[in-house]
Formats: C-alpha cells, sequence, structure tokens
C-alpha cells in the first residue's frame, strides 16, 4: 500500500510539477535493466528530502566536486546544484536517459553540469571529483570495475541502496561515516569517507 501511495504521489509530481515544464525527473524507467538482463539497475528516484538530507552530512570543506554515477535524468544534479560544490558532473550509459537528463537541466538553466553518456567503467575523469553518489546503478561485477577507479585519497562516497555496501569496504581505502534512512523508499544510505 506504501508503494501505491508513492507511485501516485510521483505521478502527481510529474503531471503537474514536471510535464507542464517539459521536465521529466520523476517517472521509473526499467528499459536499461531489462536491455541488459539486469546488469545494469535501470532509473528510479531519490526523494528530494533525502538527498537535502545527506547534503546536510557533508563536509564541505572536503567535498568540492561531485559526480553522479548513474545519473539517469538528473534529478540529484538538480538538487546538489543549489548547493557548495564547485564543480557537478553526471555518467549515464543509456543514451536516451542522458539525452533526457540534459535537457532537464538546460530547461533549469543549470549550463555548467558536465554528462557525460557511457560505461562508467571506460570514463576516465574521475580524479577530477572527491563525491561519488551512486543509487545502485549496477551489479556487483561492474561495481567493482568502478570503485578501482575512484580515487581513494580525499574521497566521499554517497551510496544509497546498500547491496554491493560491502564491496566499498572490502577496498581498505574507505570507512562508513554515516547511515541515513530513506524513509520513503525504505532504504539506507551509507556516506563512506577515506580513511588516509
Amino acid at each position: 500500500m506504501k508503494r501505491y501511495w508513492r507511485y501516485t504521489k510521483y505521478m502527481i509530481r510529474y503531471i503537474f510539477k514536471e510535464r507542464l515544464f517539459g521536465l521529466d525527473f520523476t517517472m521509473r524507467d526499467k528499459s536499461l535493466l531489462k536491455k541488459t538482463n539486469g546488469t545494469m539497475h535501470g532509473y528510479s528516484i531519490t526523494p528530494e528530502e533525502h538527498i537535502r538530507e545527506i547534503l546536510a552530512h557533508l563536509d564541505f570543506t572536503k567535498c568540492s566536486a561531485f559526480l553522479d554515477i548513474g545519473c539517469g535524468k538528473g534529478l540529484v544534479l538538480k538538487i546538489v546544484s543549489g548547493g557548495s560544490f564547485q564543480s557537478l558532473g553526471g555518467i549515464e550509459y543509456d543514451e536516451r536517459l542522458a539525452g533526457i537528463c540534459k535537457r532537464n537541466l538546460r530547461r533549469l538553466g543549470l549550463k555548467d553540469i558536465q554528462i557525460f553518456c557511457g560505461d562508467a567503467r571506460e570514463f576516465d575523469g574521475y580524479e577530477r571529483y572527491n563525491t561519488f553518489f551512486l543509487f545502485n546503478p549496477f551489479g556487483e561485477e561492474i561495481f567493482k570495475e568502478v570503485l578501482e577507479k575512484i580515487p581513494s585519497g580525499g574521497t566521499t562516497i554517497i551510496y544509497h541502496n546498500l547491496t554491493c555496501h560491502q564491496l566499498i569496504l572490502d577496498t581498505g581505502y574507505f570507512r562508513l561515516k554515516e547511515q541515513l534512512y530513506d524513509a520513503e523508499k525504505d532504504y539506507y544510505t551509507n556516506i563512506y569517507e577515506s580513511i588516509a
């Protein structure tokens, strides 16, 4: 029943707050999940209230450059754009979702956010960022490969829906700093920071 009300709320928001303005952040997209046989997990939003709670727990003397890995339609980027980050970027595997993300951000006048369309394992700009957000974008094998590319020093990882939590700890480079609960989605979010 809780899920039904959540999706009803999302539909109302989409129709009256987004679609009228040519935006599309809210509606879920499972096409990538089907296309990749579950390797990539598709698009679902992180509730705005929860993103704001996450931001309240970040140390902005350390967190200056933010990358959303699996940014989908760009809702997280939209919300964090009003914060203290000096630079923002997103990676999205699905070309159609990346196009929606770019259109959304352009319509909101958010021109300084870089969106990279492609495989997160092949992205070569991780060293330009020190704060990484992931809403469970892919399975364990890809997650391991992406973790190897994320810089281990001076880094914060924000991981929502903890299916690969142990992989982050197993690197030996990160420790759990904070755990937050997303009551709307019934997920946890962990914030990790570099040990060294």
